[in-house]
């Protein structure tokens, strides 16, 4: 059997990177003598404990270490040249045919998906996160800036995609080629033994005030371009009359926690209503203290957060962006311009029952179909 190289050089660990080693599994359990070698940064930690398992308990499974992550080369184009380089060096002795690279959007992983095309290797990419290219201002570097991602569209071989939205939006920048969709699933192991979801006594766990009636949760990377969360700050700010009873919870970390931080210290009522808890690892244990789930997005691909959300019964209201309309009804969406709907929303929608919803998520989120899609795209 052909060797099977799975990519990844960042240093984060989110929703992209965990749905990676489902992969990984799903496609080592349903074709056990799979040969896969897997690439990682050494400064992923996660990844790479996951790598020592996944070659303990597979023969075929082999494992390289890189000295470098992306996110420490992109500015620095020398680091980037040494970086291909010893890409190239670590392909040039296997003999894999195929390379998976997992990239948070198209200029995420470039090292890799450079080192791949000069060595003719099929390369697939696993990408979450279709954005615009249009130039984001009319000078000559945004106009430059703009021609090079969509340039970028021409480097892999095939995309592996989250939903039938961001396949078309790889169609409209790269027309005919081959882009197929593996949507997320949730392991509900943890929320079978999730003490009957109780909100009170998983706020008293979180240190967080049972005086207020609503508890609403944003959680993900705080990274104000992509996630906004600055945007729910000013909506609560501006619409102060409707939140007395509300604490906003700000799960995570990222490149602008300290500055929502300073923002909520230096504000009173901010002070008073919301909470950074920084990077929390039981996910589920936050979904028990929340009454809703926000998701006010610039863009997204498929949020992990939104399945988990539904499978706990947590309404999740998001900004009608990037196809999420294919999984939430119009109640649970809003124009992510209009802070005023944003807040109506939030306070119409803190009961909203989702049993339908959950329902309707059980047979298209589950494990049994994701590994066998699996399959059909890594093997056959």
């Amino acid at each position: 059997m052909d060797e099977l190289a799975i990519y990844c050089d960042t240093s984060v660990f989110s929703g992209h990177e965990i749905m990676l080693t489902r992969m990984i599994e799903g496609l080592m359990e349903s074709t056990p003598g799979a040969v896969v070698l897997l690439i990682f940064s050494r400064n992923n930690s996660e990844l790479m404990q996951f790598a020592e398992c996944m070659t303990m308990r597979y023969k075929s499974v082999t494992s390289k270490t890189l000295s470098f992550d992306a996110e420490k080369i992109n500015r620095r184009p020398w680091d980037f040249l040494h970086a291909v380089r010893e890409i190239l060096m670590i392909l040039r002795s296997r003999n894999s045919r195929k390379i998976l690279i997992a990239q948070g959007d198209i200029t995420s992983a470039k090292a890799g998906l450079l080192a791949s095309k000069l060595l003719r290797i099929h390369t697939v990419s696993y990408i979450p996160l279709v954005d615009d290219v249009s130039p984001t201002e009319g000078n000559l570097r945004s106009l430059f800036k703009s021609f090079l991602r969509k340039k970028l569209y021409y480097l892999p071989s095939e995309f592996i995609t989250l939903s039938t939205f961001l396949r078309k939006r790889i169609l409209k920048l790269r027309p005919s080629v081959a882009v197929r969709v593996l949507e997320n699933y949730i392991d509900c192991c943890n929320l079978a033994s999730s003490d009957e979801l109780d909100r009170m006594a998983a706020r008293g766990r979180l240190g967080v005030s049972t005086s207020k009636k609503f508890v609403v949760s944003q959680i993900g990377r705080i990274n104000y371009p992509q996630k906004r969360q600055n945007f729910l700050v000013e909506t609560v700010r501006a619409n102060q009359d409707k939140f007395e009873d509300f604490i906003f919870l700000f799960v995570g970390d990222g490149p602008d926690r300290k500055v929502l931080e300073k923002t909520i210290d230096e504000d009173k009522f901010l002070q008073s209503h919301m909470l950074s808890l920084g990077h929390c690892s039981d996910v589920w244990q936050i979904l028990r203290a929340s009454d809703l789930v926000v998701l006010p997005s610039a863009y997204e691909g498929v949020p992990l957060v939104l399945l988990e959300s539904i499978f706990a019964d947590r309404p999740v209201l998001a900004g009608n962006v990037s196809g999420l309309s294919e999984y939430l009804p119009s109640e649970l969406l809003f124009d992510p311009d209009n802070s005023i709907e944003f807040a109506n929303k939030i306070r119409s929608c803190v009961k909203m029952d989702v049993t339908e919803i959950k329902q309707s998520f059980k047979g298209r989120f589950s494990r049994s179909v994701f590994v066998e899609q699996v399959k059909n795209l890594l093997v056959c």
